[in-house]
């Protein structure tokens, strides 16, 4: 299939206008955000600087709808308006996979960029997340999922094979997923598992706790590596020789812990 473009239309300059002393003026404009992708998508590509991302998934969404901020600063209020009138949120639809982008400002992607508030997107896709200095929120309802971020936390629920990669930020994941893949730095990491698991899962992080929670049985060789800290397991004994999958854990300055075959209360 031929890619095509389809620029979405913002909505004009916020009425406000801030000064943040040596950093300038800064003006924000909301932006719709809808795009009817091509029959049989099934994937989302999202490229985004400088903000956060949250996003909701919907039975029987066939669209692409939400909202979004958009933001720019400058050495004055009209070179601010200026680069902000550069920016907006494209789709390319090629194939299946439908990428949304943020357009850059001349002179880049400093002291500009935007937070998706909400984005919902058809139940069942599959997802890729690239931004910077912002949180991402991920809801249940997606296939495969992938993450790349800094500066900021990971929320994601659900998902088959789930990659996450941050910076300087908390991850959480909720789910069952047989194929996982957690890395941040200076931050902790939180996984709770629903049901027995005998998946591959692998957790790094530095300066922070490693919490993994399971409501069944995992079945899984164990591996850890910590500096000024100690490994804890709840649950049935768990050790690098034995088991179906395999759970790596890996982190400096911090705790680890493993609690498997518990009931939620």
């Amino acid at each position: 299939m031929k890619a095509s473009l389809a620029p979405l239309l913002l909505l004009g300059f916020a009425a406000c206008s801030l000064t943040f002393g040596s950093g300038g003026e800064k003006v924000v404009t909301d932006a719709n955000l809808h795009f009817e992708p091509a029959a049989g998508s099934q994937v989302l590509r999202i490229i985004n600087f400088n903000g956060s991302i949250q996003l909701a998934t919907e039975d029987g969404a066939t669209n692409l709808d939400g909202a979004a901020e958009i933001w720019a600063r400058g050495k004055t209020l009209e070179h601010a308006q200026s680069r902000l009138s550069q920016m907006s949120w494209q789709f390319t639809q090629a194939g299946t996979t439908v990428v949304m982008r943020l357009s850059e400002p001349i002179g880049g992607s400093n002291n500009a960029g935007s937070k998706i508030t909400r984005l919902v997107v058809p139940k069942g896709w599959s997802l890729e997340v690239e931004t910077s200095n912002g949180s991402v929120q991920i809801p249940a309802g997606f296939s495969d999922v992938k993450v790349d971020t800094s500066n900021g936390s990971v929320k994601v629920a659900g998902g088959q094979t789930v990659v996450v990669e941050t910076s300087n930020g908390n991850v959480e994941y909720l789910g069952a997923s047989p194929n996982f893949h957690i890395e941040t730095s200076n931050g902790k990491v939180t996984v709770q598992l629903k049901g027995d698991w005998s998946g591959t899962g692998q957790v790094d992080t530095s300066n922070g706790r490693i919490a993994v929670r399971c409501t069944g049985l995992i079945d899984a060789r164990l591996s850890t590596s910590t500096s000024n800290g100690s490994t804890f397991v709840y649950g049935p004994e768990l050790n690098a020789d034995l088991g179906t999958g395999s759970l790596h854990l890996d982190t400096s300055n911090g705790n680890i812990s493993v609690t498997h075959s518990f009931r939620e209360q």
